[in-house]
């Protein structure tokens, strides 16, 4: 990136970052990976691009902000947004609940352990009982931001979905609960089946949380069939943007599925990447390089320096004694051990071995009955 030549790559930079910020009818939504050390500008970048996309209305033809979803995180940013209006704040009606014995206080990390901010001085603050509830309560044009449930049950349609595509009833599939984080997959499930065409896009800081390399079980299956509805998303006009602080801490299947990558200081390029791995170092914060059908750079300004929010999910005694009572209950359950199982598929397999028997003797039925009408016919077909 030396002489003249500079200015093509910022050229061509501003070009691909406005491809992932302004969105048409014709040509979709945007999937972008970005990756970053700490303290690269990531987060920051994240902030400032959620507030800035927008999709041109039909009606209008104007461009208009798109509706935000944001998951939200311990460690949180949302004050760090220009627009405060448009943000709203999402958690599960059992997260912020007396009856269930959980709430949620929210302080920045200026404040004492014991100093929280008043929730009349928050954003609007809502409720959802599950993905499908969520989808229908998100605020048009708005940012947003959702906190996964504190526990999390998988709904029946994703578990057919996963027993569809494994071909086989897992053991996993009668989890009592899974992985809060795989609330996510069940939400981009839903987003795929919207009816409206309104533009929504879905950011996701440190997405290794949600779909790791190096797993197996649930978590294998999960992030298979992410990756096998990835290509669908551009078409129901969503975009997603996940973050992280490279590419190779996710599940090496998912970030060939996404077209556009976004790399600042420390990141670790991928091996396909056209980007030559050896400027990313020497990259300064507020940099970045972009890649998709060519590769460019940009810059970004610095926000406004504000303390982060810290979101604490607190559970009181006698919640914690309820779900010990309810844990003791479930284990007193007839839950058949490993031995049962493994009887349960011998006389599963036992099973399909007679049926196949059984047809194999109805189909020697069939045979022998059509060779012997065949015979009786053979003597009158000679002598005609």
């Amino acid at each position: 990136m030396r002489g003249g030549g500079i200015v093509k790559y910022f050229s061509e930079g501003k070009r691909l970052l406005q491809d992932i910020t302004f969105h048409k009818a014709t040509e979709g939504g945007s999937l972008a990976l970005i990756a970053g050390s700490m303290g690269s500008g990531k987060t920051t970048f994240l902030v400032e691009l959620a507030d800035r996309v927008a999709s041109y209305d039909r009606k209008t033809k104007k461009l208009m902000p798109e509706t935000i979803v944001w998951r939200g995180r311990e460690f949180e940013y949302f004050t760090w947004f220009e627009h405060q209006d448009r943000v709203h704040l999402f958690f599960h009606e059992h997260d912020n609940n007396e009856e269930f014995g959980r709430v949620v206080y929210i302080r920045n990390e200026d404040m004492e352990e014991d100093e929280y901010i008043d929730p009349k001085s928050l954003p609007p603050i809502h409720y959802y009982k599950d993905a499908d509830d969520l989808m229908h309560k998100l605020v048009r044009h708005c940012i947003n931001v959702v906190w996964e449930p504190h526990e999390f049950d998988l709904s029946v349609r994703m578990k057919k979905a996963l027993f569809d595509r494994s071909g086989e009833k897992k053991s996993f599939l009668n989890e009592r609960s899974v992985n809060p984080t795989f609330f996510w997959f069940e939400f981009f499930e839903l987003m795929l089946r919207k009816k409206s065409s309104d533009f929504v896009s879905v950011f996701v800081d440190e997405a290794d949380d949600l779909m790791p390399g190096g797993v197996g079980g649930l978590a294998w299956h999960m992030n298979a069939l992410f990756k096998d509805s990835v290509k669908d998303f551009r078409k129901r006009n969503v975009s997603l943007y996940l973050a992280m602080h490279n590419p190779q801490d996710v599940d090496g299947r998912i970030p060939k599925k996404f077209p556009v990558k976004i790399y600042f200081k420390g990141a670790h390029c991928l091996e396909s990447s056209i980007i030559d791995r050896a400027y990313v170092p020497y990259l300064d914060r507020g940099y970045g390089l972009i890649e998709k059908d060519a590769f460019g750079a940009f810059r970004f300004d610095k926000l406004p320096d504000k303390p982060k929010l810290i979101v604490d999910f607190e559970e009181s005694p006698e919640l914690q004694d309820k779900i010990n009572a309810e844990f003791e209950q479930f284990m007193k359950k007839d839950v058949p051990d490993e031995a049962t199982e493994l009887k349960i598929l011998e006389a599963r397999h036992e099973k399909k071995i007679l049926r196949d028997r059984e047809n194999r003797r109805k189909n020697k039925e069939k045979r022998e009955l059509l060779s012997q009408k065949y015979q009786n016919l053979k003597p009158e077909v000679l002598t005609a």
